[in-house]
């Protein structure tokens, strides 16, 4: 019989409860789905930086247009970043754990579709 070691300094005979092993995954996984989800993230991280990004470089136009002062753009760019910042955490904690990360993904693309036509 071929023992194992089990935490720290014990061993146990090794049988089938105590060895790890690795199950198939569930449902209809496909390598193809797992893909498109990795380039969906990717798009909607990129979309994401990007609008981010745009009110950075912009910022000397909008204020001058506006007559704002940097300390008032620095509190409209900071308040425009706190909505990213709660939206993520709502986004978090109510719908990951309800849906697939393909169709939240979606969901979101959708949502955005309006913004960036």
């Amino acid at each position: 019989m071929k023992f194992k070691r089990v935490g720290t300094g014990t061993t146990s005979p090794r049988t089938e409860e105590n060895e790890m092993t690795v199950s198939e995954p569930a449902g209809n996984y496909s390598v193809a789905r797992a893909w498109t989800t990795v380039v969906m993230l990717f798009f909607v991280q990129t979309i994401n930086r990007a609008d981010k990004a745009v009110l950075g470089l912009a910022a000397t136009a909008i204020m001058a247009d506006l007559a704002m002062s940097p300390v008032r753009f620095g509190l409209v760019a900071s308040s425009f970043y706190f909505l990213y910042a709660v939206t993520g955490i709502i986004v978090g904690y109510f719908f990951a754990s309800r849906y697939r990360p393909r169709r939240l993904c979606c969901i979101t693309l959708e949502c955005l579709k309006p913004m960036i036509t």
